[in-house]
């Protein structure tokens, strides 16, 4: 099944829902923005990354990235390389809401 008709089904009424991942040009201030479906919110809980899931959670979708140096941004209004920020957010919450834990190091096979 395609996405669009995935998302009709039962298990995405009761599971699903979106988030917004938006960039925001530091020049002209053009607000990009991509939707995107969901049915979990992956955590990634580690003794290096995140300590919690309240972190985690702040981590994904509180706090912003800055895109700049050789990262930067094409901006689509001022059609250039520029500095901007990158952020994501929960745009529709779903009904009941799965957290699978990321508990693995990368580059090592034991559990945290």
């Amino acid at each position: 099944l395609d996405q669009r008709t995935q998302e009709t089904t039962m298990t995405y009424h009761v599971f699903g829902g979106y988030t917004c991942g938006e960039v925001v040009c530091g020049d002209c201030g053009h607000h990009s923005r991509n939707y995107q479906s969901m049915i979990d919110v992956p955590v990634e809980v580690s003794a290096r990354g995140a300590p919690s899931i309240e972190a985690s959670f702040k981590a994904n979708f509180v706090d912003v990235e800055t895109l700049d140096g050789n990262n930067k941004y094409k901006c689509g209004r001022c059609d250039a390389y520029v500095r901007a920020t990158k952020g994501s957010k929960i745009h529709v919450s779903p009904n009941v809401l799965v957290v699978p834990l990321k508990r693995f190091q990368i580059g090592r096979f034991s559990k945290i």
